[in-house]
């Protein structure tokens, strides 16, 4: 009997097949979710306006300081 004709090596062929498939849907998905979790993460946002918030306060301050001496 031929191995193209074996019963046993198509289901595994198909399986092979499945398997590939859900391996690519896989990567796919983790590169999305990925991608995703970058463009949400405003962690760096929030700490350089709160930098630049800091810094011009500071700059608010010693010009008020100033105006009054």
């Amino acid at each position: 009997m031929q191995l193209q004709e074996n019963e046993t090596h198509a289901q595994l062929m198909n399986l092979e097949r499945k398997w590939q498939h859900h391996e690519q849907n896989n990567f796919v998905m983790k590169e999305f979710i990925a991608t995703k979790g970058m463009e949400s993460d405003y962690q760096p946002v929030v700490k350089n306006v709160a930098k630049q918030l800091a810094e011009f306060n500071k700059i608010l301050q010693e010009a008020l300081q100033n105006t009054r001496n």
